[in-house]
């Protein structure tokens, strides 16, 4: 009997966005990173207030570590994906559970990812989820 081909494409592991969630708590530093394991595109990070910060201004989103002293959080990449800035929240003083949504097209290849690094500010607390898909070409783990 032949060998059945089974379309990646058509797989239940394509069809499906996954969410991992990371907090992000320490101040100015790179408190949160995230790898990608397989080939995948990422469509989106949202950021939820977990504690309010108390200081405004923007996130300088010039640079993975140009921060300034906003209650924000800037999005760098690693690996061959490089470091340099890829987007940024600022959440000022905005009440818990406020969400800012940053929809991307980032591919990432295996072991490339994101850090996130929380700006100056000492009281923010935020929690980054990071919305992605599975490329059909991914090599199976």
């Amino acid at each position: 009997m032949p060998e059945k081909t089974i379309n990646q494409a058509d797989a239940p592991n394509f069809t499906i966005q996954r969410e991992v969630v990371r907090p992000v708590a320490a101040r100015g530093s790179s408190s949160a990173y995230w790898a990608a394991f397989q080939r995948c595109r990422v469509r989106a990070i949202h950021g939820i207030v977990a504690v309010k910060g108390t200081a405004t201004g923007t996130v300088d989103a010039s640079s993975g570590t140009g921060l300034d002293a906003a209650a924000g959080i800037t999005i760098a990449g690693f690996g061959t994906s490089g470091t340099a800035s890829v987007g940024h929240m600022t959440f000022g003083t905005q009440s818990v559970n406020h969400i800012i949504s940053d929809t991307m097209t980032q591919t990432l290849e295996p072991g490339n990812g994101f850090r996130f690094l929380k700006g100056a500010d000492g009281d923010l607390v935020a929690v980054v989820i990071i919305e992605f898909e599975v490329l059909p070409d991914a090599v199976m783990s």
